[in-house]
C-alpha cells in the first residue's frame, strides 16, 4: 500500500484544527486515565480516542465521552498493552547494546506504535480478538513496511514535539499524532477488508 506521508499529515491538520477542544480534552483524559491505571486502562481509551478521530473523519457525532465507551473491551486490549510491554521491555534491554542497541530501539519504537494502534483500533471497530488483531496488524504493516515505519517515525516526532522543545505544551501536540494514526489505521484496514473480500 501506498502511504503518502504529506497527504496524511495535512489531513490530520484538518481535522486538528477543526476538531481542536475536543480532541485536546479526549486526549488529556486519556493519557491521564492511562496514567493513573498505570497502562490498565490504556487499551480502551487509547481506542475510544481512535474512535473519535475516525468518526470526526467520516462526518459523525462524537465526543469526549466517546474515550469511556469502550471498557467493555478491556481485557482483549489489555493482553494488547501486556504484549507491547514486553516487546518494549525486551527493545530496552537490547538497547543497552552499544550502538546496535540505540539504532534497534529508534528501529522498534515507530513499528511498535503502529501495531499497537492498529491492534487496539481492529479489536475496538471490528470486534477481533487479540490474537487476530495482531495477525491482521501485522499484515497490515507488512503491505509497505518502510513507508508505514517511516510514517509512525514521523507522527511520533509531531506528536511529542511539545514534549521535545519544552515550548508547546505536549498535551497541544499529542492529539495531532493521535489522528495521525488514526488515518492510517483507516487506511491500513479498509485495505485489509478489502483483501478479505476480495478473497472471499
Amino acid at each position: 500500500m501506498k502511504v503518502d506521508i504529506s497527504k496524511n499529515i495535512r489531513e490530520s491538520y484538518d481535522l486538528y484544527r477543526h476538531n481542536f477542544m475536543t480532541l485536546i480534552l479526549a486526549t488529556l483524559v486519556a493519557a491521564v486515565g492511562s496514567v493513573v491505571t498505570a497502562g490498565i486502562l490504556a487499551g480502551p481509551l487509547t481506542g475510544g480516542l481512535l474512535m473519535l478521530c475516525l468518526k470526526r473523519m467520516r462526518g459523525e457525532e462524537a465526543g469526549v465521552n466517546e474515550v469511556f465507551a469502550y471498557f467493555h473491551k478491556i481485557v482483549p486490549t489489555l493482553l494488547i498493552v501486556v504484549a507491547m510491554w514486553v516487546v518494549m521491555l525486551i527493545t530496552a534491554a537490547l538497547g543497552s547494546i552499544p550502538v546496535i542497541g540505540f539504532l534497534f530501539q529508534i528501529i522498534a519504537g515507530p513499528a511498535v506504535g503502529i501495531l499497537f494502534i492498529l491492534a487496539i483500533g481492529l479489536i475496538v471497530e471490528r470486534d477481533l480478538e487479540p490474537r487476530a488483531a495482531l495477525e491482521q496488524a501485522l499484515r497490515c504493516f507488512m503491505t509497505n513496511p518502510l513507508m508505514i515505519w517511516l510514517y509512525s517515525f514521523v507522527i511520533g516526532l509531531l506528536s511529542g514535539i511539545g514534549a521535545l522543545l519544552f515550548v508547546i505544551p505536549v498535551i497541544l501536540t499529542m492529539p495531532f499524532g493521535v489522528i495521525g494514526m488514526a488515518i492510517v489505521y483507516r487506511d491500513l484496514s479498509n485495505q485489509e477488508a478489502n483483501a478479505l473480500t476480495i478473497k472471499l
